[in-house]
């Protein structure tokens, strides 16, 4: 049986809490939770808004990383939409090494409308570029092809050299979401 913590920095603004004093109680609760002997922490990704979650979950993974040796960390979930793909994957490798392999994946459409609109990105959609995104992700960390190219309906890279190889060879994928059809799709794929 496996023990994680599932959670992010709620900040409690209406009580007077600083992002700080969140984003420091959850970073605390990780390192205390290895000693614990749990086995992994999760963190959450939003954005403009009090949910559980920061902005910034992997910059927050690292720091965890750097502090643990056996604590698996993760994300739970990173919101697909609002990412570069190239970019998200070069952080997810950069995880992957700070923490010596110790990395989860885990991602999702994203589900707080105001987010949305805010980094102008149309809700319908989000099923689109989340999967794409994937696609794109999964090619980079996992495809072997240290030069390739993609061209979709939400992403265009040409001539993409890929030389950020993360230290597993699979990056464990956990699919954050709902509905049959997303359900399926990341079963198929084999996600946890």
């Amino acid at each position: 049986m496996r023990f994680s913590i599932i959670a992010g920095p709620r900040q409690r603004a209406d009580l007077g809490q600083s992002a700080a004093d969140a984003w420091w109680n959850y970073v605390n609760d990780a390192l205390l939770a290895e000693k614990l002997g749990y086995d992994s922490v999760f963190f959450g990704e939003h954005h403009f808004c009090f949910a559980s979650g920061n902005s910034s979950p992997l910059t927050m993974l690292a720091w965890v990383a750097a502090r643990t040796e056996r604590l698996r960390v993760g994300t739970s979930v990173i919101c697909a939409p609002f990412h570069n793909p190239l970019r998200l994957a070069e952080n997810i490798a950069a995880v992957d090494i700070a923490s010596q392999g110790r990395f989860d994946f885990g991602v999702g459409v994203g589900s707080q409308y105001e987010e949305f609109e805010t980094f102008g990105i149309p809700p319908g959609e989000r099923f689109g570029r989340t999967w794409e995104l994937i696609d794109i992700v999964e090619k980079c960390l996992h495809g072997g092809e240290e030069v390739f190219s993609h061209e979709g309906k939400y992403f265009k890279f040409p001539n993409v050299r890929w030389i950020m190889q993360p230290v597993q060879q699979r990056i464990p994928i956990f699919w954050g979401g709902f509905g049959p059809q997303g359900v399926q799709r990341a079963g198929e794929r084999g996600y946890h």
